[in-house]
């Protein structure tokens, strides 16, 4: 199946899937403001037959690791593909995706991909910058740098095993091995799965009453009363006043990003 998979996942369909995707959120160059994800349905929605999808669905734990796997494998060999000085990668396809990105983006900046248990995410980081990112501890770094990471963060090249590599860089580590899908079986998968979705739920939900007190919630029927486009149009509202270049602080951007993000999850799961 993950075969399969992987033949309707070139990287080149994925980059283009990725940058038609307009994820809700901020996009900013602050260093504590991830970027917005993109959920692993929509994107394997609009790459894979709808029938190929129903059966990975069906197919139990197996078939929602190859979707996840496949889906992860080909995200890390897009990030490899722009991490430009490193040599191991087909040549002709980085040219051809780099120029569709400086076509849509400039030259001025190159693409960051990674995952979470949100989905995936896509930002943009100038050129000659570190270029190291995880979407749980570390979601941009602003050093300048002649290579592809900083000094500090030697350790994310997850194509050279390091002990102080951040959780995406393990998890790259892991997804470029095809041979990786094969290490587990159905009953260590539901097990794993499980983990997986308790932690997405707790990830999720973090902050939950603190978020809805910041948007003036009292309860959360208040905000399902409210619904996903009143919402948006609030947090707009409030960006206008807390973004820097409007006079806000960094850390009051930062917190109505992410008590944003948390209600979104919380309407989308409805």
């Amino acid at each position: 199946m993950l075969t399969a998979l992987l033949r309707w996942m070139d990287p080149d369909q994925l980059f283009a899937v990725l940058l038609d995707q307009k994820p809700e959120g901020p996009r900013s160059d602050l260093p504590l403001a991830r970027p917005p994800a993109i959920p692993d349905q929509v994107l394997l929605k609009k790459l894979i037959p709808a029938d190929l999808y129903r059966d990975a669905m069906q197919a139990g734990w197996m078939g929602m690791h190859a979707l996840s796997f496949a889906l992860r494998y080909r995200v890390t060999e897009l990030q490899l593909l722009f991490h430009l000085n490193h040599a191991d990668v087909d040549h002709g396809l980085r040219q051809e995706l780099l120029d569709s990105w400086q076509h849509m983006q400039g030259l001025e900046s190159l693409p960051i991909f990674g995952f979470s248990p949100l989905g995936i995410h896509v930002s943009a980081r100038p050129r000659g910058i570190c270029r190291a990112f995880d979407a749980i501890s570390l979601w941009s770094c602003h050093e300048s740098t002649a290579g592809i990471f900083c000094a500090a963060h030697a350790a994310e090249a997850f194509w050279i095993p390091a002990a102080a590599a951040s959780q995406q860089a393990i998890m790259f580590r892991y997804y470029a091995d095809l041979q990786n899908f094969s290490l587990y079986g159905e009953a260590d998968l539901e097990q794993m799965m499980g983990a997986f979705w308790k932690r997405y739920e707790a990830y999720a939900a973090e902050d939950m009453g603190a978020a809805l007190e910041y948007f003036g919630f009292q309860e959360a029927k208040d905000l399902r009363a409210l619904g996903a486009t009143e919402l948006r149009r609030k947090f707009l509202q409030l960006s206008m006043v807390h973004h820097p270049d409007r006079g806000g602080a960094e850390e009051n951007f930062v917190r109505l990003q992410r008590h944003y993000q948390r209600l979104k999850l919380y309407l989308e799961a409805l």
